[in-house]
């Protein structure tokens, strides 16, 4: 599903709506086409774009942009890990894996507190516990929270029930960030 999607559309506007947010939904290149790291790069320059650009119509205003959050859902998970180790550090680095052989060191990066939610029906339970317990052992602020009978992408739909507890979650994980 595409970020321009209505299922995508709706989840932003909901976003929008319950943690009181403004969000920006990338529409990142796909490969085949597009060829490894472009994705990277493109959810790198919307943060780039928001930040040399004070001229929106009053944007600025309604926007605390050091409160940023990035997000991301099944592969955009990854982007958003990667569009935020690219955005402390400002470099290229390699990306399929974010604790493999070949991944970017984050021992000493100051990286954003991250919240990890964990459908117990999601094929991808696995690798998104491990990114949870990767970020831990670096000693990085992570946070899990899982949600048994939930599967993937659950959050989406408002009609699961597991949804609005997720949203909730969202919201208070981002004030608790906010506050510090």
């Amino acid at each position: 599903m595409s970020s321009n999607s209505l299922g995508f559309d709706n989840l932003c506007r909901r976003f929008t709506k319950e943690l009181t947010s403004v969000v920006i939904s990338v529409n990142y290149r796909l490969a085949p086409e597009h060829k490894y790291p472009c994705q990277f790069q493109d959810g790198f320059d919307v943060i780039k774009f928001i930040e040399k650009n004070t001229n929106f119509e009053g944007f600025l205003k309604i926007v605390n942009l050091k409160q940023c959050f990035i997000d991301g859902d099944n592969a955009g998970g990854n982007l958003a890990h990667h569009v935020a180790v690219k955005a402390w550090l400002d470099r290229d680095h390699l990306g399929a894996n974010v604790f493999g052989p070949k991944s970017e060191d984050i021992m000493m990066l100051k990286f954003p507190a991250t919240l990890v939610i964990v459908g117990g029906f999601d094929p991808l339970q696995d690798w998104q516990r491990r990114y949870h317990n990767g970020l831990k052992k670096l000693g990085k602020e992570a946070y899990l929270i899982e949600y048994p009978k939930a599967f993937h992408a659950f959050y989406a739909i408002p009609m699961v029930r597991e949804s609005g507890l997720c949203i909730k979650e969202i919201r208070d994980f981002m004030e608790k960030q906010c506050a510090k």
